[in-house]
């Protein structure tokens, strides 16, 4: 990667995390490998393949890993409000993580001719957020008063997602599921072959041990993963070789809102993180696995691979 300055290079180290800072959470969470012919068709609106290829389903993190951010009693949080599942697995062979939000509303509210892209926050929606190389710190936000140094524009462009990578996912309305990534490199970085996602709606449908009949939205796809993301050029961008054991960063968000446009009741995130949004050391630890071998498949259960990280 070149860069035209020494100062961008300063600004970068002040993003950087100092000894001892990390990410949020316990023990990394296991994320499986989909093997070369097992990888999900991400439009296909069902998780039945990604069951298929590990020859059982269990999630990542569902709503008791998660905080809402917004707490005051006038909101009116309710527990049959919303339920969610995100699952994640990786293919070494396509280099790219994988993730599949299903979530449970009871009210789905969905804009109708609107641009999504501009209207994120003023309905129900998601965030994906990842730091392929581990590296935490500071990536977006960088003309804040809280940031500790000047930085210009070009050097905010250049500095915004470099280091870790932040996505809006929208689900399904009356057009499809949609993925836009908060930088400049938007139109590259959030299409094929670098991202891509697809969806579904059921309506009336329960989540498991509930028997409240609420719409359910999947949003599934794939991003690559970045070790450097230079906005304005993929052969100069990096992206992070993902391998069995390698620790990589995540965090979600889901925002429910009910009542109208802009009245978001529900704002979680993975341990109730605040500005995940510019600081990565906020993000949750997964583990890459190796595959399961089809043959090793009830030896390889979820509850034995879980049981291995504890």
């Amino acid at each position: 990667m070149k860069l035209s300055s020494l100062g961008i290079w300063f600004c970068v180290l002040l993003a950087l995390p100092r000894p001892g800072s990390g990410h949020v959470g316990g023990e990394p969470v296991p994320v499986l490998e989909f093997a070369p012919d097992q990888v999900p068709d991400v439009h296909d609106g069902s998780l039945a393949d990604w069951e298929r290829a590990w020859g059982g389903l269990e999630p990542a993190y569902t709503k008791s890993d998660a905080r809402p951010l917004n707490t005051a009693a006038d909101f009116g949080l309710h527990p049959l409000d919303l339920e969610f599942n995100w699952y994640f697995g990786w293919s070494a062979a396509a280099n790219r993580l994988y993730f599949a939000a299903q979530v449970f509303d009871d009210i789905y509210l969905r804009p109708e001719g609107l641009d999504i892209e501009s209207h994120a926050f003023f309905y129900d929606s998601l965030e994906l957020m990842v730091d392929g190389d581990h590296s935490g710190g500071w990536y977006s936000g960088f003309t804040a008063r809280s940031y500790p140094g000047e930085v210009s524009p070009a050097e905010d462009s250049l500095m915004t997602n470099l280091q870790a990578q932040h996505y809006s996912l929208f689900p399904p309305w009356p057009r499809p599921a949609g993925i836009a990534a908060y930088s400049h490199g938007a139109g590259w970085v959030d299409r094929p072959p670098y991202a891509e996602v697809g969806g579904g709606v059921v309506p009336g449908a329960a989540a498991a041990g509930s028997l409240a009949k609420r719409t359910q939205y999947l949003v599934e796809g794939y991003v690559t993963v970045w070790d450097s993301l230079v906005w304005h050029s993929p052969d100069e961008s990096r992206p992070s070789q993902l391998a069995p054991g390698r620790i990589v960063g995540v965090q979600i968000s889901v925002s429910d809102c009910d009542t109208q446009p802009g009245n978001c009741h529900g704002y979680f995130t993975l341990a109730g993180a605040q500005n995940a949004w510019r600081h990565a050391f906020q993000f949750v630890d997964v583990e890459l696995v190796a595959s399961p071998r089809p043959s090793a498949v009830q030896d390889d259960s979820w509850a034995r691979i879980k049981a291995s990280f504890k």
